[in-house]
């Protein structure tokens, strides 16, 4: 009875280890340095995005938000767009703050692990007869022949 027991104990722990080890391996990776932020501000009734990269931070392979997996992000931007809608008249117009960027970042930033770098936030106005899209994208350094 004691042997079953030990070995039972024993399957108990490399069980949970195992799944601790898939755990870990599963979200190693997957999130980023470099992020997206989309909300909704009821407050003011507006969508809005915002990007944050650093520059420091070379992108491994799925982290998602369309980032290219091995290059370092030298600049994001972001753009909010809402489309109007007529029905005879215009119901509400269209508007489009176009790319909004961060600023650029300089090549000797990528070895400080600090810096965190942001675009303006790209707001659309809530409306029920609109589509309200909030896009962003990302500006990479050139690889050159001595990087990684």
């Amino acid at each position: 009875m004691k042997l079953v027991t030990k070995r039972f104990t024993r399957l108990c722990i490399l069980s949970l280890f195992a799944v601790a080890m898939m755990v870990g391996l599963a979200s190693a990776g997957v999130e980023s340095e470099d992020r997206v932020w989309q909300y909704y501000d009821p407050g003011s009734e507006r969508y809005g995005i915002k990007a944050y990269f650093q520059p420091c931070h070379k992108v491994d392979q799925g982290e998602g938000y369309d980032l290219i997996a091995g290059r370092y992000v030298k600049q994001a931007y972001v753009r909010a767009q809402a489309d109007g809608f007529t029905f005879i008249v215009k119901i509400c117009g269209s508007y489009d703050s176009g790319r909004l960027y961060s600023r650029e970042a300089l090549f000797t930033e990528r070895v400080y692990s600090d810096i965190v770098i942001s675009t303006p936030d790209a707001r659309v106005k809530s409306c029920s007869t609109c589509v309200q899209r909030l896009n962003y994208g990302w500006v990479y350094f050139v690889k050159g022949p001595y990087d990684d």
